[in-house]
């Protein structure tokens, strides 16, 4: 019974720090958020806004790529694909404020007060990792919605393009990436003697988070089109992967005393 009940009390103070750390980043990393949305919304409508008539085109190399498709325009081709490869890298900006709250938690001394308390340090990688993918969603959603709306009125209908892009790489290396730099950029700073503007989650992990989304973005630019697809699903399973290590690593490794402010 007392085992049960401590796993009782184990899960709800999970489930507490994880909300208060969503609802306090709501205010604490508010900048980003709205800065991520009002890119997300301005792409979408000046891309949108971009009205080439493919079978006019056939010249120029957009034209001949959206006929390639079956487009319609050039603005479906560009929603379809540009906008699509750049939805998780605002996800990584608007994604920052739990990453701000374990920073500044972690100096204060709010994570030591808590682990003299008996929290177990994972719940602070847990709960700000959760935590960052909860904000995700929220860009996630009205952008994806939006996005195909904007195409289905271009296009008059939603292209096989837009749809295996958005399953294959926006959804998955969103969700992904913004794991890979919580995860990375928290074990960083918990493992390593403060340095400002080094062991930060927020100096460190926007960087890690980028890194596979342009190698996607210039490959498009090197890989056949037929090919594309497959470049998305191979770089969204090494982010996985490597998520996979650095967590395994992170529960490993790091010691609770580590959380505390050093030198």
């Amino acid at each position: 019974m007392e085992t049960h009940k401590s796993s009782n009390e184990s899960t709800l103070s999970w489930k507490k720090l994880t909300s208060l750390t969503f609802r306090r980043s709501l205010t604490y990393g508010n900048y980003y958020l709205i800065i991520a949305y009002v890119l997300l919304f301005v792409l979408l409508g000046v891309l949108s806004l971009i009205h080439v008539s493919a079978s006019k085109e056939t010249s120029s190399a957009l034209g001949k790529v959206a006929a390639y498709y079956g487009l319609r325009s050039a603005s479906a081709l560009l929603l379809s694909s540009t906008y699509t490869t750049l939805i998780p890298l605002f996800c990584i900006v608007g994604s920052m404020g739990p990453m701000m709250i374990f920073t500044a938690d972690r100096d204060k001394g709010v994570l030591e007060y808590l682990m003299s308390a008996g929290a177990n340090p994972s719940t602070f990688f847990t709960s700000t990792t959760m935590a960052s993918l909860g904000l995700v969603t929220m860009l996630l959603v009205p952008s994806v919605i939006a996005s195909t709306a904007a195409v289905y009125f271009l296009n008059g209908n939603v292209p096989l393009l837009f749809l295996e892009n958005v399953a294959y790489f926006s959804i998955p290396m969103a969700y992904a990436t913004v794991a890979l730099e919580s995860v990375a950029g928290m074990t960083w700073s918990a493992l390593t003697r403060r340095r400002p503007g080094m062991n930060s989650p927020i100096g460190v992990a926007p960087v890690i988070g980028l890194i596979p989304v342009l190698i996607v973005i210039y490959g498009e630019f090197f890989v056949p089109a037929p090919l594309i697809p497959i470049l998305s699903l191979a770089v969204t399973g090494a982010v996985v992967i490597s998520l996979a290590i650095v967590i395994g690593t992170a529960l490993s490794r790091f010691a609770g005393e580590r959380f505390l402010p050093t030198g």
